[in-house]
């Protein structure tokens, strides 16, 4: 996939695993739907990232995708819903 002159993109900065990684936030010309995309053009799942930083602008786009806007709690910190 290549980017068009036509679609609108926007940086956005997520956590894939323990890697944090630029991508794209990229509206196709033959979509409404917005995407997050990598500099080759490929369409990253959302279920494989978690969003860190993105214009705010651009929240409900990154929504409408399908992508997690609160952070998940990382499963290598103890954590306990116990009342001591």
């Amino acid at each position: 996939m290549v980017l068009s002159e036509s679609g609108r993109s926007i940086g956005v900065l997520v956590r894939c695993g323990y890697a944090v990684r630029p991508l794209i936030l990229h509206w196709p010309a033959e979509s409404a739907t917005a995407v997050l995309v990598d500099a080759a053009g490929a369409v990253i799942n959302p279920q494989t990232v978690t969003l860190m930083r993105w214009p705010v602008g651009a929240e409900s786009a990154l929504r409408r995708g399908g992508y997690q806007i609160a952070p998940y709690p990382d499963p290598a910190e103890p954590w306990c819903n116990c009342a001591d």
